[in-house]
């Protein structure tokens, strides 16, 4: 795992992942589809992540994600504010 999945994995201890899933969640999340939609008006940059394979697991994902929108952070090299959803209840 690179400098960022690690990170990610790590965020995910924090919303109820345990250790020794922290990786294959992070691998499911890398691997899933998603619908990525720009806003070039609004200046924004849309990604919603599709369901994973538990419910626990989105559950963490949409926490994370939450987590991902309070940091107010841009697609590199752009002015897009990046906004993560994800299509789990």
């Amino acid at each position: 795992m690179n400098n960022w999945q690690t990170a990610i994995a790590n965020l995910l201890l924090e919303y109820g992942i345990k250790e020794e899933e922290k990786r294959m969640v992070v691998k499911q999340i890398i691997q899933n589809n998603a619908d990525i939609l720009p806003d070039i008006q609004n200046n924004t940059l849309m990604i919603t992540l599709h369901t994973l394979s538990a419910p626990r697991f989105n559950k963490a994902v949409h926490q994370l994600a939450d987590f991902l929108n309070s940091t107010d952070e841009n697609f590199p090299n752009t002015n897009l504010r990046l906004i993560f959803k994800t299509t789990a209840p």
